[in-house]
């Protein structure tokens, strides 16, 4: 039972490392797409007034985004509340079905299958390909169960391995969570924000997935805490070659741990670059309003309020052209330099080719 076998070369390091064997990943070229979303979309109706006279109205929650994970990498995916993040991650995970586009996930074939028209049957062996770790690392653990039963659950929902084998590969996520075997026996409720959402990783990883969906896993923890499990995180990737979409509204986070950053908003995505060159040269004005949100501790780098607060930074219809989003203008997606895109009308930028 192990997490995916290691090249030779990855195996050499092992031998200085402290991940189990049996937690190994495959090697792959960090190039191979695990996840490749084009052109999803999502409404959502609303009702207003009463029964008598009602009218709806339809609100986009996910509009036009595509967005590719590789192997191996941290796509950051960055916005306000509100601006469709969890919609999106909910979509990948097809916990709810988009209304038009497509989603290619690499499964263990090693083939890219389309997730969007399979039934429950047929997306049952992609469940546990993809695992989900919660932003409320209270409400997401069952104050019931105790953390043996937690983390074995999904392996005995799947019917992974025996008994022998899910108590041996419990002990190892315990390990590599950095938690005391001798608390397997407790309940949530005697653990902290912290440790609790170490269990919910540990969860995550007991079914060796192919991709980590974060849903701001630190928002409701302490800054120090949050330290820690953002470093437990990046230890993990660099030892298992863990692939991960990591959804947050700090930039200083997704800073810290991503490779790639998407910015989001108002259910789009505007921008998408690695993560210096979007932080050294953010084109599109969202960015740049959540980027002068960002505090420095520096007295030459005050921040200017005037830009944060002033409500057309999150308004499509208010910003500038080429940005501007209306009933008129539908920008898409444009090739800026290599591997950085921008959602504007202009001559001089190259449409992405999907």
């Amino acid at each position: 039972g192990s997490l995916l076998a290691e090249s030779s070369q990855q195996e050499s390091a092992r031998e200085t490392s402290d991940v189990p064997p049996s937690l190994a990943l495959h090697p792959a070229m960090a190039s191979e797409p695990v996840l490749s979303v084009r052109h999803l979309s999502k409404s959502f109706t609303t009702r207003k007034g009463n029964w008598i006279k009602s009218e709806q109205r339809l609100i986009p929650a996910v509009a036009d985004v595509s967005l590719t994970v590789n192997r191996g990498e941290c796509v950051g995916l960055v916005g306000e509340s509100g601006c469709g993040k969890t919609t999106l991650s909910k979509l990948i995970m097809r916990a709810m079905d988009p209304d038009e586009g497509s989603i290619l996930f690499r499964g263990e074939s090693g083939q890219m299958t389309e997730l969007t028209g399979l039934d429950e049957d047929q997306l049952n062996p992609y469940r546990k390909r993809i695992q989900f770790v919660f932003q409320d690392p209270f409400g997401s653990l069952n104050p019931r169960m105790t953390v043996q039963d937690i983390i074995t659950e999904p392996m005995l929902i799947h019917g992974v391995g025996d008994a022998e084998y899910r108590k041996n590969m419990v002990l190892e996520l315990m390990d590599l969570v950095g938690l005391d075997p001798r608390f397997l026996s407790r309940y949530p409720h005697s653990f902290s924000g912290g440790q609790r959402q170490r269990i919910g990783i540990a969860r995550a990883l007991s079914l060796k997935p192919d991709l980590l969906i974060f849903d701001e896993p630190t928002s409701a923890l302490d800054v120090s805490v949050q330290a820690q499990i953002l470093n437990l995180l990046k230890d993990l990737q660099r030892d298992l070659n863990l692939t991960y979409l990591f959804i947050s509204h700090n930039l200083a986070v997704v800073d810290y741990i991503a490779d790639r950053i998407a910015v989001m908003c108002a259910g789009r995505i505007v921008e998408s670059a690695p993560r210096e060159q979007l932080f050294r040269n953010p084109l599109h004005p969202y960015t740049q309003a959540l980027l002068n949100a960002v505090p420095f501790a520096d007295l030459e780098h005050l921040l200017d309020f005037d830009k944060i607060v002033d409500g057309k930074a999150s308004d499509p219809a208010r910003w500038p052209a080429p940005f501007t989003i209306n009933d008129t203008s539908a920008p898409k997606m444009m090739q800026f330099a290599e591997d950085h895109f921008v959602r504007a009308e202009r001559a001089d930028f190259t449409e992405i080719a999907i």
